[in-house]
């Protein structure tokens, strides 16, 4: 009986896993491409003679993504510091039942 919940429970938690993992790649996936965007626009505009009102705007951007990664940064530091321990969960559980 509690090696079958034990199973269960570790298909519960590899589930999670999965999710919290892909979860946040996607989030830093959106803001690194985000920022990718901002730098192909400005090497776009590198060589010409750019407008204060365009330099102004890009800068908007810029701001407003670094302070959206801020606070994803610390909305998500708790999450990824437990995705962090689950994943050394299960390579120890993995190491495990290969010595077993």
């Amino acid at each position: 009986m509690l090696k079958i919940f034990l199973q269960l429970l570790n298909g519960a938690c590899t589930f999670v896993w999965n999710y919290m993992d892909l979860f946040i790649m996607m989030i830093s996936k959106g803001i690194s491409y985000r920022f990718e965007q901002i730098t192909a626009r400005i090497r776009q505009l590198e060589h010409q003679e750019v407008s204060e009102s365009t330099f102004i705007q890009i800068r908007e951007h810029y701001v407003k993504m670094c302070e959206l990664l801020e606070f994803v940064d610390t909305s998500m530091s708790s999450l990824i510091l437990l995705s962090c321990v689950n994943n050394l969960y299960f390579v120890c559980y993995q190491l495990l039942n290969v010595f077993k």
